[in-house]
């Protein structure tokens, strides 16, 4: 199910792991980044030219050039902890300290990759608190962002039926695979012809053809059509005498 609305951080999961004998992101060796961790501070470095141009009144237009995605921790050394233990098993190493990540956000997405692990604090506080603990990690290039539960395909049951000019009729979406994200955006290619609601719900308008459009809400560019038929209102005999 899609989790909605305003979502804690807590729903996060951070994992960190080595990276695979040829050095490429390795999903198998996986740690999770959670026991000690207080805070986690995201940080999205860009680097960006600006552009001055006659038509645009004395005005600038910014053109974003390259991106750097990392994410500090910090928080209490929990002793023993896997993902802790790799963390500071690279301190005094240099050119050593490539690690595999992934972050998968409240709502399911995945930012994965392959990163480099750097400001190692691995302890410090007063006497009689918990060691402190913190690092950062910052992705190699631009990581894969993706969102596991993106469908691969609408259809629309049925893909094509007629309907009268003011008459109604309903269709109903399916996103597969099952697991995916279900939500769709309903459209009317000709709503001269035929309308549609945010259930699926037709209206006849004028007599012609209209495709009606089913769009995923994590992908528009992923979508199910059904063709609509509008005709002419059918009057019926009276035959009483």
């Amino acid at each position: 199910m899609k989790r909605t609305g305003f979502l804690k951080n807590h729903l996060f999961r951070y994992y960190i792991g080595p990276v695979s004998t040829t050095g490429d992101f390795d999903e198998e060796s996986l740690m999770r980044i959670g026991a000690g961790i207080s805070s986690v501070e995201p940080d999205n470095s860009e680097d960006f030219e600006d552009y001055e141009y006659y038509n645009l009144n004395g005005g600038k237009e910014t053109d974003v050039t390259s991106m750097s995605l990392s994410h500090s921790f910090s928080g209490n050394r929990f002793y023993g902890d896997p993902a802790l233990e790799f963390v500071r098993n690279m301190l005094i190493k240099v050119g050593e300290r490539q690690c595999s990540f992934r972050v998968i956000e409240a709502d399911g997405r995945v930012l994965e990759g392959v990163a480099t692990v750097s400001e190692i604090s691995p302890y410090g506080g007063d006497a009689n608190s918990r060691s402190t603990f913190g690092f950062k990690v910052t992705f190699v290039g631009l990581p894969r962002d993706e969102h596991p539960n993106t469908p691969i395909k609408i259809t629309i049951t049925p893909d094509t039926t007629d309907v009268e000019t003011g008459a109604t009729v309903s269709l109903k979406a399916a996103a597969l695979p099952e697991e995916a994200i279900q939500e769709v955006v309903w459209t009317s290619g000709d709503e001269k012809t035929a309308i549609v609601d945010a259930k699926g719900k037709v209206t006849g308008i004028a007599e012609g053809t209209a495709v009606i459009i089913a769009s995923s809400t994590m992908d528009p560019t992923i979508k199910g059509t059904c063709t609509v038929t509008v005709t002419k209102i059918t009057t019926k005999t009276n035959l009483s005498k």
